[in-house]
């Protein structure tokens, strides 16, 4: 088999195991209302995005709660949230590039909860359902960010130097 086939094959699991984890992460390890959301299913979304890109992050992300919404509605599917979680499985993906930082990982989480969970998300929300309780979004992406922020950087930072797992979206330099 060629490398170049053995290498995407690779890929391919490896990013098929973490939107498995994903699924499982957001519908089954997560505390859930109609109208709140803490969970842990970001970190497969960022290590997807970490080690494979803005694609990587976006695949985990999306695949994941498309899969998870089918599979385990907690309400009706709304594309909408789709590709809210893509685009921050990209933010994700563009903002921990190179070698990591706190900084990197500061740009990755709060522009992603800001503008996908606090803003899109509550909108979608509002349409789907209506009269969205927007303080208690605003109370879930206060208690989030800080803690996306930690957990990230510890995983970049200390978990994944001790894994031999190469990257593909960036050299570490």
């Amino acid at each position: 088999m060629k490398t170049n086939t053995k290498r995407s094959v690779e890929v391919l699991v490896i990013l098929a195991l973490l939107t498995a984890l994903d699924v499982v992460m957001s519908r089954f390890l997560s505390i859930n209302s109609t109208f709140f959301k803490l969970d842990t299913s970001f970190i497969p979304m960022m290590l997807g995005a970490y080690y494979f890109g803005a694609v990587g992050g976006a695949v985990v992300a999306g695949v994941g709660d498309f899969l998870g919404a089918i599979l385990f509605p907690f309400g009706p599917y709304m594309p909408h949230f789709t590709i809210s979680a893509a685009l921050t499985g990209v933010i994700f993906g563009l903002a921990l590039k190179g070698k990591p930082s706190f900084t990197k990982c500061v740009l990755a989480v709060v522009p992603s909860q800001l503008v996908c969970s606090l803003i899109l998300n509550s909108l979608f929300l509002e349409i789907l359902y209506g009269n969205v309780v927007f303080w208690l979004r605003l109370v879930q992406t206060v208690l989030s960010t800080p803690i996306q922020i930690a957990v990230t950087f510890l995983i970049t930072k200390k978990v994944i130097p001790l894994v031999k797992l190469k990257r593909t979206n960036s050299k570490t330099k």
